[in-house]
C-alpha cells in the first residue's frame, strides 16, 4: 500500500501522491535508458562513485586504524563529515545535527570508534551496527540516513544506504 500513495513533493507547498506505475513512467520520462541512461549516469551516479573513492581513501581500514592508534579522532571526524558532504544521501538538516555532535570530544572519541568497529570489525555485524546506531542516538544523530550512509560509502557492493523519504 505505500509504494500506492508515494508521497512527491511539490516546488510550492503542498505535496502530492502517485502510483508506483506513475512513479516509473516519471522515472523512464526523465531517464529513457533507465539507470543506464546518460543523463542518469552524470545526475545521480557519477559523482556517488566519487563520493565512494573519497571514502575509501579517507575512511579506509588503514586510515582509520592509523588515526585512532594516534588518538586523532577529531580527524577520524572531520574526514567522516567531508564524505558525508559529497552526496545528497544525508539531509542537510542532518548533516547539520551529526556536525553539531561531532563538536564534543567525548562524542567524537565514542564516534570514532564506533565507526571504525561497524566498518571493520569483527563478529556479526548486528551487534557492532547497534552500537554504532547507540552512539548517534546519544550525539543526537540518530537518523536513518546516517546510520546506513558510511557502511553504504565504504563498500557499495555489500552494503544498501536507506534515505528515509517519508516524513515520520
Amino acid at each position: 500500500p505505500i509504494l500506492d500513495n508515494l508521497r512527491v513533493p511539490k516546488k510550492h507547498g503542498r505535496h502530492r501522491y502517485q502510483s508506483l506505475p506513475e512513479s516509473i513512467d516519471r522515472f523512464r520520462e526523465r531517464y529513457p535508458q533507465g539507470f543506464y541512461d546518460d543523463r542518469f549516469v552524470e545526475e545521480e551516479r557519477d559523482y556517488k562513485i566519487q563520493a565512494h573513492q573519497l571514502a575509501q581513501n579517507l575512511l579506509g581500514k588503514s586510515e582509520l586504524a592509523r588515526l585512532l592508534s594516534a588518538n586523532d579522532c577529531t580527524e577520524v571526524c572531520r574526514r567522516a563529515l567531508s564524505v558525508s558532504g559529497e552526496t545528497n544521501l544525508i539531509f542537510p538538516n542532518e548533516k547539520m545535527v551529526l556536525r553539531d555532535g561531532l563538536k564534543v570530544l567525548a562524542h567524537q572519541q565514542a564516534f570514532a570508534t564506533a565507526l571504525f568497529h561497524l566498518l571493520y570489525g569483527d563478529g556479526d555485524l548486528q551487534p557492532r551496527f547497534e552500537t554504532y546506531a547507540d552512539i548517534l542516538r546519544d550525539i543526537g544523530a540518530a537518523k536513518r540516513n546516517i546510520d546506513t550512509y558510511f557502511l553504504f560509502i565504504v563498500s557499495t557492493q555489500e552494503y544498501i544506504h536507506h534515505k528515509t523519504l517519508l516524513q515520520q
